[in-house]
């Protein structure tokens, strides 16, 4: 039986890559903020979610780096 093989493109885990970099900056950005302004009219769900935002996508981030780092070219 024939092995059906599917190339790996290299131009995917560059776009999650620059994805993942705008949602971490994002995130900081909510961090930041929060930290600066220390009032009741931001809430505390933004500097969690900020932290959310950097955990996930740093995490894409280094697994997309990992991807276009791989020489094998497989999942």
């Amino acid at each position: 039986m024939n092995k059906i093989e599917i190339p790996f493109s290299k131009s995917k885990p560059l776009f999650v890559l620059i994805g993942s970099l705008m949602f971490v900056v994002v995130g900081l950005y909510l961090i930041t903020t929060n930290a600066a302004q220390q009032n009741a009219s931001k809430p505390i769900w933004e500097m969690v979610l900020g932290i959310a935002a950097v955990i996930f996508f740093g995490c894409t981030g280094i697994y997309s780096v990992k991807k276009m780092l791989d020489k094998t070219m497989g999942l």
